[in-house]
């Protein structure tokens, strides 16, 4: 899980540039957001992109649901 609340677009592309998994991921840095994706190694990354809101709003809201 990474928590991005500063220099948000910077951080963002340094995290699109580093997973393969996330080469045609399109985001808004100015805007607050989850992003959940299952990754190769069979793990999760979730972002938290606070530049209004705060974490422990997103945590109690987030749900992860598989899809077959």
């Amino acid at each position: 899980m990474l928590i991005i609340d500063k220099n948000n677009k910077q951080k963002l592309e340094l995290l699109k540039s580093n997973f393969a998994e996330l080469a045609d991921w399109h985001f808004n840095a100015q805007q607050d957001f989850v992003y959940c994706k299952f990754l190769r190694d069979k793990s999760w990354l979730i972002v938290l992109n606070n530049v209004k809101g705060d974490s422990e709003n997103k945590l109690k809201n987030l749900v992860v649901k598989e899809t077959t």
